[in-house]
Parts: structure tokens; C-alpha cells; sequence
């Protein structure tokens, strides 16, 4: 999908958009930008063996508040969620489809909970299910971080066919961060989502990221320009 990005009102400026295996930012001006979206390339994804990680991406590996891998029950939850599995990209989806199953209660009432909390009540929205999968993935030795921006969905507050606030996970595949999204069910994500900050969650908290892009979420305009489909 491409997109075109723009900002309302003369006092705002559109941030620097992350780059992923998925997202291409391109031209850009102080209240625009044009964006392109694709799915990444699973087959591809599934040929790749497990390795140490570069250097560069070992952050991504530590324990913080927020993602609490030396947690005795996220560690318990890890081993029980991965099972066997090595091969990275299986073990993400892997690892995805216990967290969307094992938080049994979907709803809004949590607000921004760490991943040693979500172990216990298995309860939350969108940011319970990017964090505990996000936790799961570095206590199996998987790269993780957070990213939050928009997503598509067909009804929401009573509004139909809107891209609301959304999170999910990318884990470090292949040398490229590749997106994971719990809470909408997805391994091989679609398109029909805008990255706007990203985050290790080493040192902020999850409502830090989230409330730093509440400024461009309101009075943001997205407009699709081209869909391809394979």
C-alpha cells in the first residue's frame, strides 16, 4: 500500500518515520510524507537459521522493567510457549500464537502493563499483547522491540473502516526487524498498518511511546494512493 501522510494545523511537524522490512518512508515535507507499506517475505523468512546476534542488536536482548526476562514466570512462560523450536521465524509465530491465545481476556481496562503482569492476569488490549510477546521472544534469545503508529480495522468506537492507535511486535529475523502482531492475529502482517515510533522498551515505559505520538495521531490525515496485490 502507498500512502500519503499529512498534518493538520501549521504548528505541527510530521516526525522521521521508522524503516523496516515492511515500511519505506519517502519524499517528504514539514507537515507530509509519502509512505509505502508491503508484507515481508515469509518464504524467505522461513529459510533462515538460527545465530548469534550482531552486535548491534544485542540491546534488544536485555532484561528491563517493562520486559522482565529474568521473571521466573515469564521465563517458565517461554520455555512453554517455544517448546522445541529454534528456526527463528517459526519460533516467532510460534510465540505469536501462544500470546494470542494465552491472553484469554481481550478488553481496555489494563493501561500499559509490563510483561510480568500480563504473565499473571493474562488480560489486556493491543500494548499487553506487543510486550509479553516482545518478553517472550528475548527469554527464547530473540531480538524484540515495540512498535506503535496506526493499524486498519473494520469497526471500532462505533466508527466503521478507520486505522486507529494500534501496537504490536518486530523481532530480528534475517537481519531485518520483522512484525508480529498478537493482538490482531498476524505472523505474516498485512499492510494495512503505519509504524510512527519504535521502541526497545530498555529504558521508557510503554505509556512513554505511546503518549509521545498522541500529538500526530490527532491531526493526522492518511490517504491511500495505490494498493498492489500479489
Amino acid at each position: 500500500i502507498r500512502y500519503t501522510l499529512r498534518l493538520g494545523g501549521t504548528d505541527r511537524r510530521m516526525p522521521d518515520l521508522p524503516t523496516t522490512a515492511m515500511q519505506k518512508p519517502g519524499p517528504r515535507t514539514e507537515q507530509s510524507v509519502t509512505l509505502e507499506v508491503r508484507r515481508a517475505n515469509v518464504t524467505a523468512l522461513k529459510t533462515v537459521e538460527a545465530s548469534a546476534p550482531p552486535a548491534g542488536v544485542r540491546e534488544y536482548l536485555r532484561s528491563s522493567p517493562t520486559l522482565n526476562i529474568e521473571d521466573d514466570e515469564i521465563r517458565k512462560m517461554a520455555k512453554k510457549a517455544a517448546g522445541s523450536e529454534k528456526r527463528p521465524y517459526f519460533l516467532a509465530d510460534k510465540l505469536r500464537v501462544y500470546v494470542t491465545d494465552v491472553i484469554t481476556e481481550k478488553n481496555l481496562n489494563i493501561g500499559f502493563a509490563t510483561a510480568s503482569e500480563v504473565c499473571r492476569t493474562r488480560e489486556g488490549d493491543c500494548s499487553e499483547h506487543a510486550v509479553l510477546l516482545a518478553a517472550l521472544g528475548r527469554a527464547n534469545g530473540l531480538p524484540s522491540r515495540v512498535v506503535v503508529g496506526l493499524a486498519y480495522v473494520r469497526s471500532f468506537g462505533g466508527k466503521k473502516n478507520v486505522f486507529g492507535f494500534h501496537m504490536w511486535t518486530q523481532f530480528y529475523i534475517g537481519d531485518q526487524w520483522i512484525d508480529f502482531d498478537a493482538a490482531l492475529r498476524e505472523s505474516d502482517c498485512s499492510p494495512a498498518r503505519i509504524a510512527l515510533a519504535i521502541s526497545a522498551l530498555n529504558t521508557a515505559a510503554v505509556g512513554d511511546i505511546a503518549f509521545s505520538i498522541v500529538n500526530v495521531i490527532s491531526g493526522l490525515k492518511v490517504e491511500i494512493d495505490a494498493i498492489e496485490t500479489r
